[in-house]
């Protein structure tokens, strides 16, 4: 099963357009975690889990870490994430976008048989360019942002977000996939 993992708040209007497109690509459930919405975000997650597109949890107990790495904290021990062959942890503004075949996730992972049979190490991970697009950008800000794609028996929900970090601050400077 590929999993994506994400926090949020408020996102209501946006949550069906996400939702629908990374499952018409190849994602198969959700593991959403939302804290004080207003605008009836909980109310969606809640309608999808119960038609099987995943699970929603809430994230009301927000710890000293923030509510994504809270969320990811808790998703650790959710039986989703235990399931998971792929794990990825996005936000509700970011998509991805694949450039093979018919953009799927499975076009994606055919896209080079040869390297997977020299490279034991390839498609644990896959990382993707986020196109960062602010209104006026600001200070230091970079144009580009990564999204991690790993299999899920290579490190936790939130080694995922600390391996991103890591990645996009400049800490890893060649990752091996």
């Amino acid at each position: 099963m590929r999993l994506l993992v994400t926090a949020m708040k408020n996102e209501g209007p946006f949550i069906l357009e996400w939702a629908a497109y990374h499952l018409s690509i190849g994602v198969d459930r959700f593991l959403v975690y939302t804290n004080d919405c207003e605008d009836g975000s909980d109310a969606i997650w809640e309608r999808l889990a119960a038609l099987g597109y995943g699970a929603h949890e809430r994230n009301d107990d927000i710890r000293a870490r923030g509510v994504q790495k809270t969320a990811l904290m808790k998703a650790d021990d959710h039986p989703l994430v235990a399931e998971a062959e792929w794990l990825g942890c996005l936000d509700v503004d970011e998509f991805i976008n694949v450039k093979h075949g018919q953009g799927t996730l499975d076009d994606l992972f055919a896209a080079d048989q040869d390297k997977k049979k020299r490279d034991e190490h390839y498609r644990k991970a896959v990382v993707f360019p986020l196109r960062y697009m602010p209104a006026k950008k600001k200070g230091n800000q970079r144009d580009t942002h990564y999204f991690l794609l790993m299999q899920k028996h290579s490190t936790s929900c939130l080694d995922l977000l600390l391996l991103y970090h890591r990645f996009v601050k400049g800490d890893i400077h060649r990752l091996r996939l």
